[in-house]
């Protein structure tokens, strides 16, 4: 059988599911099963089947059954664990998809017990325990030992189906040994949540449970992350699970838990930053940099560092202002405070050496005693230096950019290490000094934003990343049905929508503003406005209107809501219906030169020249003795269109003496082609022309220049025409 076809019944299965349409998931499943050559699963959808039927019978002859909501979720729960056993073993036989192609492999192996991988795993870690803190100096065999019975029970925890009571109490004896390596454990949640999203099992969820309630912060931070990347991916499968549903009830009123939920929600949203930072890196900032260094004869790093600039060329400084750089890679630093993840791009193209391979790698925190790191280093614990030390020990990069960072400083130049550990050195020995006064909240956001990036790398750079479905596409925990009683509160949802909001999130936003809607008669102001925002940055004006309607109803005075009005029936030319909020802003703020500018431009619009010509006047006579280049430029083009041509040739003079621009000379040909002096009009059109190599760039600028005449009939499209053929033929 064709294994998307086998995919595809099974999602529709689950979807029939999701609704409680239990007979029609029942015909279907039989009919995939069908397709099988086992018994005991035919077997056991006969079964539920049969006990369906019953519940059914007894509910058409009006039997009484207080266990029946009961009953009939243990089956639905039953259905869904039958679909699962279904899709499992039609892919087992026909998928080429890399968890299948690894099931055919190891599923049949026990030459090992659980006991024996256990002990030999307990005995490697002591041994490698000896050497803590040495730095690389380990016995090679000993670290290879390590690795191979770990990634042995890796693929057992990942490739097993559904656990027994006796699989899940060793998983969880691997999970509370106090002598088990963190590496290992962290290796084993990992496999967990593989598994989990391959198929849903109640066990393999309490183990996770199991484990956030570890004593050691790490592993608690990575556990809750993984319990909420399931949730959101499964909700309607976790309600399913009595068990799981219990233990999250209890949670739901421990404050701790709560908290770690929305600091996992936070990281979670920043991963939605990541490629938005990753394109602009590639696309605009590092070749700006690059075609900057090769011009200038520098190195590309020294830009980014402020001190070397200094120390060699005022003038690139300037560069960076002045090419917008500065700005840009100050909001690549605002966005790393805030969680951004801005090394996805240097390091994603380090992801080929052999080490991430191994499927394992990819889930293991950091450590020295890795076999690939020692023999990177020849097991030559001199080459750790302090700097060097410091960048691992650091929270600078994630754990699987730290295995990237070690095999890159070993193939670069010695002159260019040298060179640059020091630099990340510096920065890792204040973050670890920093780090001591770090309070538990400040340890947890770390672990978590760390654990979520090595996440999204596997499920994003991974060399077989499309046979794993990504569960960064469902990341919104407060729209998962078991949660919503937890983000329910102002404190918990507005600091997230704000994040959405300040990162140009806005459909995303509106979610959960719109749960704060009616709860909050304090806040109800703000949460309308943001909303109304929300929708007006996605050009929806009937939404938009609506939301700001009932934050004025509120206050009605309001200048935020009445300007954001305004501004928004102008975006969709409701120029005579932006003009009364205009002007509600204005009665608040009389003198607000940006203001008039907006209520100067909206009277245009509307045809009220004179009015709008007004308060042009207004803004010169604001500005004072700093009277702007585009207020000149706005005077003189409406005194054209009110008929008042000396007025406009007496502001063309005060531009020219400003401003000696392609526009100027455009505007002035046309102040002087309005008043009929043809020769002086074109004495400015050719200065204007003689900045333009090409006749096709000159002719689409000048008719752009003479856009606001040709509107108001004051000069025709044949004046275009022909000053355009005198230019390029006199």
């Amino acid at each position: 059988m064709e294994p998307n076809k086998v995919i595809s019944s099974y999602k529709n299965i689950i979807s029939i599911l999701d609704r409680k349409l239990l007979s029609k998931a029942i015909e279907q499943l039989k009919a995939l099963a069908d397709e099988l050559p086992a018994d005991d699963i035919k077997l056991d959808l006969n079964e539920l089947e049969a006990n369906y039927a019953t519940m059914l019978n007894f509910l058409n002859k009006g039997i009484i059954d207080p266990e029946r909501e009961k009953v009939h979720t243990g089956l639905i729960n039953k259905a869904y664990v039958l679909a699962d056993k279904v899709r499992i073993s039609l892919l087992t036989l026909y998928s080429n998809n890399f968890y299948f192609e690894n099931k055919r492999r190891f599923d049949y192996d026990y030459s090992q017990t659980f006991d024996s991988l256990y002990d030999i795993l307990k005995r490697s870690s002591l041994k490698l325990d000896n050497h803590k803190g040495i730095g690389f100096n380990y016995v090679l065999e000993d670290c290879q030992e390590h690795e191979e019975t770990l990634e042995n029970l890796f693929n057992r925890v990942w490739l097993k189906d559904f656990w027994r009571v006796e699989e899940y109490e060793n998983v969880t004896r691997v999970g509370s040994d106090s002598n088990m390596r963190l590496v290992d454990k962290a290796a084993i949640m990992g496999a967990t949540m593989l598994s989990l999203f391959e198929h849903f099992d109640e066990k393999k969820m309490l183990f996770l449970f199991d484990a956030y309630g570890s004593d050691e912060m790490q592993l608690s931070q990575r556990a809750i992350v993984c319990i909420a990347l399931v949730i959101a991916n499964f909700p309607e499968k976790i309600l399913q699970f009595p068990e799981v549903n219990s233990r999250l009830k209890l949670y739901k009123d421990d404050a701790a838990f709560v908290n770690n939920l929305v600091i996992v929600q936070k990281q979670l949203i920043t991963t939605w930053e990541t490629e938005k930072i990753t394109k602009k890196m590639k696309e605009d900032i590092i070749p700006s940099i690059a075609r900057f260094a090769q011009k200038n004869n520098m190195p590309s790093n020294d830009i980014i560092n402020p001190t070397a600039m200094e120390d060699i060329n005022p003038e690139w400084n300037d560069w960076m202002h002045k090419s917008g750089m500065h700005d840009k890679l100050r909001e690549l630093g605002d966005m790393q405070q805030e969680g951004a993840d801005i090394y996805m791009i240097t390091f994603s193209q380090l992801k080929t050496y052999p080490f991430f391979a191994k499927l394992i790698n990819w889930f293991m925190p950091f450590t020295d005693a890795h076999s690939r790191i020692v023999m990177t280093f020849d097991n030559n614990p001199g080459q750790m230096s302090n700097d060097f030390r410091a960048i691992l020990d650091a929270d600078l990069f994630c754990d699987s950019d730290k295995y990237s960072f070690c095999f890159l400083m070993s193939h670069l130049p010695a002159n260019q290490r040298e060179a640059l550990i020091p630099q990340l050195g510096e920065a890792g020995k204040e973050q670890i000094e920093s780090s001591k006064s770090y309070d538990s909240g400040k340890l947890k956001k770390i672990y978590c934003m760390s654990y979520i990036r090595d996440l999204y790398r596997f499920y994003n750079l991974f060399y077989r990343r499309n046979d794993f479905e990504n569960p960064f596409k469902h990341i919104e925990l407060y729209k998962a049905k078991p949660l919503m009683d937890i983000f329910t509160s102002r404190d918990i949802l507005m600091p997230i929508a704000d994040y959405l909001i300040r990162n140009e999130h806005y459909d995303k936003a509106i979610y959960p503003l719109s749960m704060l809607d009616g709860n909050d008669k304090e806040d109800a102001l703000e949460i309308l406005q943001k909303i109304g925002l929300c929708y007006q940055k996605q050009m929806e004006l009937n939404s938009a209107t609506k939301y700001y309607i009932r934050a004025l109803n509120i206050a009605p005075n309001n200048i935020w809501t009445n300007h954001h009005i305004a501004n928004l029936y102008r975006t969709f030319m409701l120029h005579k219906e932006a003009l009364p909020y205009y002007k509600k802003v204005e009665e608040a703020k009389p003198n607000s030169i940006p203001l008039i500018r907006e209520l100067a431009d909206c009277l245009m619009e509307t045809g009220e020249k004179e009015k709008a010509l007004n308060y042009y006047y207004k803004v010169e006579y604001l500005e004072n003795d700093k009277i702007t280049l585009r207020t000149l430029v706005d005077i003189t083009q409406t005194s054209l269109i009110c008929g008042k041509t000396e007025q406009a040739q007496t502001y063309i003079n005060k531009i020219l003496d400003k401003d000696k621009s392609y526009k100027s000379y455009m505007l002035a040909g046309h102040v002087y082609w309005i008043k009929r002096d043809f020769k002086t009009a074109f004495e400015f059109y050719h200065q204007g022309k003689a900045t333009y190599n090409g006749e096709k760039d000159f002719n689409e600028a000048f008719y752009n220049s003479a856009i606001p005449f040709l509107l108001t009939d004051i000069m025709s499209e044949n004046d275009v025409s022909i000053i355009c053929d005198v230019l390029y033929t006199i």
